[in-house]
């Protein structure tokens, strides 16, 4: 999302968000540490999810502008539950005979799926696609405010930085969207 956010970027305040935006990721990852072995498979697999996550950016806001209600997120999750229904089944095991445990299963799709793929739809639908890339950048650092604060793991000042400049970025390029 942030390579998407600077090849749509215009000015190079929209460069400067990506780029605090990126070293706050780079600053939250393990990046620097001591046993560092980095899996060059795992590379490969975490690039090719961030080409289609930018890939999702750009669909999702083309379809968003074709459906301005939730038929657009309902297309969406019933093509892509459509493909991957095969192996669902092939793998659902005691899920379908076991009605809490199915009652689940769709709460969880509800709020995994349905709820932030809504929310997606209706911010791209507001924010131009490079400011969308940097505002997904603020996801690592929610996750480490929430396991700081569920969890009782220790911020230290290297994540906090991290943190505030993911914020920084995203207030920055908010507020240059809201001007364009």
């Amino acid at each position: 999302p942030l390579g998407l956010s600077v090849s749509l970027s215009r000015r190079w305040r929209d460069v400067l968000w990506v780029l605090l935006a990126g070293a706050g990721i780079l600053l939250l990852s393990p990046l620097g540490g001591a046993a560092l072995d980095i899996d060059s498979i795992g590379v490969l697999l975490a690039l090719t999810a961030g080409l289609f996550w930018a890939i999702y950016i750009v669909l999702s806001r083309r379809v968003g502008h074709h459906f301005s209600d939730g038929s657009g997120v309902a297309l969406a999750l019933c093509v892509s539950g459509t493909l991957l229904l095969p192996f669902g089944i092939a793998n659902a095991g005691t899920l379908i005979r076991n009605p809490p445990l199915l009652l689940l299963a769709l709460g969880m799709a509800l709020l995994s799926s349905i709820i932030p793929f809504s929310l997606d739809f209706a911010a791209l639908r507001r924010l131009p696609p490079r400011v969308f890339g940097v505002l997904t950048s603020l996801e690592g650092g929610v996750a480490a405010l929430v396991g700081a604060l569920f969890l009782g793991e220790v911020l230290n000042s290297r994540e906090l930085l991290a943190i505030g400049l993911v914020i920084i970025a995203a207030a920055g390029a908010s507020r240059d969207a809201q001007r364009d």
